[in-house]
């Protein structure tokens, strides 16, 4: 009975319930794609996560591995799941925890028309087709060239008049 009790003081003394992460804070910025005036997004945690810890542990020395792309593309919605965050302290994973767009965007049907030009004129295809005209371009102008040369050339026939 001794023993347990003074466990449970020892737990009271030395260990505390620690909120990690909030699901109110910002927890990673990312890229995105297809937004008007906007290049990247916030995500936060979808809920928050709380531990028991030692009470001198402070919240700098949990580790945070993220699990996220590099970029979204619009549009996207508040609460949408993007990736995950992984809680871990000294070598101990502690839990993980979704992440979710923190607000709501709309894509640009501008941006978006832009990029599939880029993608079309970019594309090995279009190359092609641009060397072949140009290619023919300059061989009619050269055959026209040769021609003309040609053409000036010519002696003109002169004419006799009869008496």
């Amino acid at each position: 009975m001794i023993d347990s009790k003074n466990l449970y003081e020892w737990a009271f003394d030395k260990l505390e319930m620690k909120t990690i992460i909030d699901r109110n804070e910002l927890a990673k910025e990312i890229g995105l794609e297809f937004a008007w005036n906007r290049d990247s997004i916030q995500l936060s945690p979808k809920d928050n996560y709380s531990t028991i810890l030692p009470a001198d542990v402070k919240l700098s020395s949990i580790d945070r591995k993220y699990d996220v792309p590099k970029s979204v593309k619009a549009p996207v919605k508040a609460g949408d799941k993007v990736g995950t965050v992984t809680l871990s302290y000294a070598g101990q994973e502690l839990g993980t925890v979704d992440l979710v767009i923190s607000e709501t965007v709309e894509r640009s049907e501008l941006l978006i028309a832009i990029n599939a030009v880029k993608n079309i004129v970019t594309s090995l295809w279009f190359m092609i087709i641009v060397g072949v005209i140009v290619a023919a371009f300059i061989g009619y102008i050269v055959l026209a060239a040769v021609y003309n040369r040609k053409r000036r050339n010519r002696r003109p026939v002169k004419k006799y008049r009869k008496f």
